[in-house]
């Protein structure tokens, strides 16, 4: 294993290599890889039924999944993330996050798809080498994760929703790059990145998508910063 010391965003980050390659490097491949990556299905692993075996689906976001786990068990209930793990996910710490970055999306349909990506509960979420998937889309607002290593990388379904709410309540709190409020209390429009530290290589972004468009098409193929507008601080 080979340690690198980065100092980013005025933090002070460790990051230990990962065992699939050559040694990660986050802030060197925070842009450019995302031109040479394409978009694939996600890969989910689960239970159809409480006693049978695990089965693996694949689908171009979570929401076709869900449609062909039900067409096989109308009665499916996703199994819960217990507390404790749940846990984990929130305090793992983070290489850095990045806010509007890409095309911003409106707070309140990132936060829908955040949300609905509950219904796959904890189940595996897998995506494969120098590649992303759109987790989900809704109107513009749309969830990505990226995976920088060569072979796959797999976690829980509700640790992607966790980095994902994670990123954009970090881009959106009080003072943060994408915090402001409009004249009416309109919430700004989002971007948000981050690379989770235990996890060498994933990176999950929140931001725009036109929905109506190929899941296929990159989030930095939509011209930053986007229909929308850039945040607002």
């Amino acid at each position: 294993m080979t340690s690198k010391l980065f100092t980013f965003l005025l933090v002070t980050l460790a990051l230990t290599s990962h065992a699939l390659g050559a040694a990660f490097d986050w802030q060197r491949d925070i842009h450019s890889p995302m031109d040479s990556y394409s978009i694939v299905d996600l890969q989910w692993e689960g239970k159809i039924f409480p006693d049978g075996e695990n089965v693996t689906l694949f689908g171009e976001d979570f929401k076709a999944v869900l449609t062909q786990i039900r067409a096989l068990n109308p009665n499916w209930v996703a199994p819960i993330l217990p507390d404790e793990e749940k846990a984990s996910f929130v305090k793992r710490q983070v290489n850095g996050y990045f806010c509007g970055v890409y095309a911003t999306a409106p707070i309140g349909e990132v936060y829908d798809q955040i949300n609905y990506l509950k219904s796959l509960g904890n189940t595996a979420c897998t995506v494969a080498g120098r590649s992303c998937v759109r987790n989900g889309c809704m109107n513009n607002g749309a969830i990505y994760m990226c995976n920088d290593n060569p072979n796959q990388l797999s976690l829980s379904c509700q640790g992607v929703r966790i980095y994902a709410e994670d990123a954009t309540d970090r881009c959106t709190r009080s003072g943060a790059p994408c915090g402001g409020t409009g004249p009416v209390g309109a919430r700004s429009p989002v971007s948000a990145q981050i690379f989770p530290a235990y996890y060498p290589g994933l990176n999950v972004l929140t931001g725009y998508s036109n929905c109506g468009d190929s899941p296929t098409k990159r989030p930095n193929e939509y011209d930053a910063p986007g229909p929308f507008g850039r945040c607002w601080s």
